[in-house]
């Protein structure tokens, strides 16, 4: 800010041009000051508001990658097995839901455990399918176990088969609710698994995309 000179109202009464030209002057001074003072307040407050904006700006950002850098797990284990028919039915307690904020990739594990043995005399072929189930939609990879005695036999031969057959989805799910359930069925005509267990699950990381 430069020097202001003024001059004096006794100076003034003779009304010459040179008073004329130092009155001139003076407000001259005075506005060059003011605007000077109003260009720098301007520029800090100009400066304030961009620093804060790109603050802001740049703390939203952090907390998005932060948020999309963490990955999130979950468990769902059947309380009961159903008694196996030629229909896919539902695994009583392996069913998770959970609601995404970004669109992710969601791994899950599916294991079913069986326990067969066929239903009567002559019946040797003796299968389960499971099958996990996104939003309401099978996927097409099923998990499929079981045994083929390749003979007729009596009830009492095959008791008890024990196995489990497990899977991996890699699945591609948007930024909204989502339900992922197990089901399960019998594949054979001539032999339904109709044993029991509670082991069965399902296992799922969502990994947000970048």
């Amino acid at each position: 800010m430069g020097l202001l000179n003024y001059t004096t109202r006794a100076n003034l009464v003779a009304n010459t041009p040179e008073n004329i030209a130092d009155v001139t002057d003076c407000l001259d001074k005075i506005r060059t000051s003011v605007n000077s003072v109003a260009e720098e307040q301007l520029e800090a407050a100009l400066a304030t508001k961009i620093n804060a904006i790109a603050e802001s700006q740049l703390g939203a950002a952090l907390a998005t990658k932060i948020a999309k850098l963490r990955t999130s797990t979950g468990i769902a284990r059947s309380s009961s097995w159903p008694s196996l028919s030629g229909t896919y039915i539902d695994v009583p307690g392996a069913t998770a839901s959970f609601t995404l904020t970004y669109p992710s990739t969601v791994l899950v594990t599916t294991v079913f455990d069986y326990n067969l043995r066929p239903l009567a005399t002559g019946a040797y072929n003796v299968r389960g399918e499971g099958a996990l189930v996104v939003d309401g939609t099978p996927e097409t990879l099923t998990a499929i176990g079981g045994v083929d005695m390749g003979m007729a036999s009596s009830a009492n031969v095959i008791d008890n088969l024990r196995f489990s057959a497990t899977q991996v989805h890699r699945l591609s799910l948007s930024a909204a609710a989502h339900t992922l359930k197990l089901q399960v069925r019998s594949i054979e005509s001539s032999g339904f698994p109709n044993g029991s267990s509670s082991s069965a699950h399902l296992m799922y990381c969502v990994i947000p995309d970048a």
